[in-house]
Parts: structure tokens; sequence; C-alpha cells
């Protein structure tokens, strides 16, 4: 038995080894991690933003922290998840992006959640002028996925750093709930506006397509009873013709034989008179016909203008419906980025602050 054998030497060992077989667990976890961020930007090697550029720096410049190694493990992370958590923020609410984020055709990256939010807000002139932000904003007209931000943010959440804004994501809650959350321009979100108004006009020019069609069919009709009015009026001409003519033989015969031939032309002469006017009489119900029906037709062509002019007011009327909900939003906005930038603010000077203070100087800081 060895006599230099200690087990109070052994247990202090493995006491000492074990935080740093830890740290060293840690550490090849990060590794991996930087590894996946480089392959990411090989395949998207084709972003030349600014937020991407500024994502690979940080990624660089973390690796060779790690290797370097001047600072603990946890002390180093701490450093690179604050600046990280700097990056992500959306350029007009100041928020934390979310999961889903999109590079603007402006250049900028945004995220469904703040896009959306910040959509609705610039729809409303009052909420427009109280955010400074939005006064000189030009809305994006297109959206593409950003992968490489979408990964960072879930990093962050990964290692329990990233924590969205509670006001916001509860105004965000609150418009799909009222379904006035507005369309945002993705490729998916295009196609979606493009089926709307596809749709709706689709469905006026098919009513207006059978009016025409059935317009057209009356006015077929009417035509016909006029040809068949004119053949039955040449009919009655060529039917009364032989007995004028034996009326005009008769004209040295009898005064009886005379009346008898003039009564059965009078009682020819009324049937026909009776059919003419039953013809005619039908012939008035068709054109009244025809009067009602092009009426509908230009009732129809005036009710496409008018949906069509309700269609482009639809975010209008939703404005209308929920002002005195956007007032509350307003006040909530104002607190969420007030806090957030005067955080900033104090964070980067070395000094703290206590929640209850921040209400004092909300409105000033926000401006700012």
């Amino acid at each position: 038995m060895n006599s230099n054998f200690s087990p109070l030497s052994t247990q202090l060992t493995l006491i000492e080894t074990a935080p740093r077989r830890i740290e060293q667990g840690e550490l090849q976890k990060l590794q991996i991690e930087l590894q996946s961020m480089k392959a990411l930007f090989k395949t998207y090697s084709h972003f030349n933003d600014e937020l991407t550029l500024l994502l690979k720096t940080w990624a660089d410049d973390f690796e060779k922290s790690l290797k370097l190694r001047e600072e603990t493990l946890s002390r180093v992370l701490e450093n690179r998840i604050a600046l990280l958590k700097d990056y992500l923020i959306d350029p007009i609410l100041t928020c934390p992006l979310d999961q889903e984020c999109f590079i603007g055709n402006d250049g900028k990256t945004y995220s469904r959640i703040s896009l959306t939010v910040t959509f609705y807000f610039f729809q409303s002139e009052e909420v427009k002028n109280e955010l400074e932000r939005l006064k000189d904003w030009q809305p994006v007209t297109s959206l593409e996925d950003h992968f490489i931000a979408s990964y960072f943010v879930k990093w962050l959440a990964d290692h329990n750093a990233w924590h969205p804004d509670p006001d916001i994501q509860e105004i965000y809650d609150g418009l799909l709930s009222n379904r006035c959350a507005p369309i945002l321009p993705t490729k998916m979100g295009k196609r979606i506006i493009a089926l709307q108004q596809s749709s709706l006009s689709l469905a006026v020019q098919n009513t207006i397509a059978q009016a025409n069609l059935t317009l057209s069919n009356l006015t077929a009709s009417m035509n016909n009873n006029l040809r068949l009015l004119a053949e039955e009026r040449q009919n009655i001409t060529n039917q009364l013709l032989p007995y004028f003519e034996k009326l005009e033989l008769l004209k040295l015969s009898s005064d009886e034989q005379k009346k008898l031939l003039e009564d059965i032309v009078k009682q020819v002469t009324v049937k026909i008179a009776n059919e003419i006017k039953e013809i005619e009489e039908e012939n008035e119900l068709l054109k009244q016909r025809l009067i009602v029906l092009d009426k509908k037709t230009e009732e129809l062509k005036v009710e496409l203008i008018h949906l069509q002019i309700a269609h482009n007011n639809l975010r209008k009327q939703a404005k209308k419906r929920k002002k005195g909900f956007f007032k509350g939003l307003l006040k909530v906005c104002g607190v969420a980025a007030g806090c957030m930038i005067g955080s900033h603010i104090l964070a980067s000077t070395g000094f703290s602050l206590k929640a209850g203070s921040i209400g004092a100087t909300l409105n000033y800081t926000f401006k700012i």
C-alpha cells in the first residue's frame, strides 16, 4: 500500500479540476458555435449590409478573445453578449429584434414584430408626429429574409440573453387579435396583397359581365320581337288586300253585299289590331325591362368604383376604429423607447438609474 496516498489530497484535486472541466466544455461549445457562424457567413456571402459586417467583425473578435484568454471565459462571453445585443436593435423602435429578421430595400435590418408595429404606427398622423424617428422615415417597399441576423438573435436566446420588449410584444399581439396588423412587403406578403386585389376585381368583373350578358340577351329578344312585328304587319297587309280588292269590285253590287263584305273586313281588322296591340304591349314591357337593367348596370359600375375606394381605405377605417387604442399604444411605445435610450446613455457614462426615476425623463429622452 502506498504510504503517500492521501484521500484528502485526491478530493481537493477533484474539486480544483471540476470547474476547469466545465469551463473547458463551455470553451469547446463556443468554438463549435464560432465555426457554425463562419459557415453561415460563407453561405450568405452576398450579404454586405452594415449589420452583417458588424456581426462578422464581432465573431472574429470573439474568436481572438477566446484564444488570448486575457479574461475569464465568463467575462469574455458577458462582454461579447452585451455588444451583440447593442447591434441587434430595431432602427425605428430601438427594441430588440425578434428571431424573424428581414433586410429592407433601404439596407436596414428589421424584424417581423417591430416592423409590423412600426407600419401600423406610421399609418396614424397622430402617432407619427409624436415619434421623432417616424417623421422622416420612408417605409420599405420590399423585404428579404436576413438569415444571419436571425441566427444571432437565436444564439442570444440559446444563451438566455435575448429578452423581447414586452410592450412591443403586447402591441403586436393586440394587432393580431384585432385583425388590423398590416401585411409586410415580403415575397409572401406581396402575393397575399395581389391575391386580395385580384379576387376583388374578379368578383366585380364577373358581376358586370353577367349583367352585360343579360342585357345583350334582352336586346336580342326585343330585336327579334320587332322583326316578328314587322313580319306580322306585312302578313296583315297581305291578308287585307283581297278584301279591299273585292270591295272595289262590288261597288256596283247591292248595298247588302257591300255591308256584309264591310263587316267581314271590320272583323278581320279588329282581330289583327288586337294581335298588333298584344305584340306592342309585350315589346313595351321588354323596353321597360331593358331600361331597368341598363340602370342596374350603371349602378354596378358605380359600385365597382366604390369597392375599389373602400379597398384602398380599409386601413384608414381601421385607424378610426382604433383611435383610442392608438393613444394607449403611444404611451406604451414612449415608455419602452425612453427606457431603452435612457438606460443606454446612463450605461455608457457609468451611472445607474432606479426604475422609479425613468418616467421623469421619459419624454425628453425619447425625443432625442
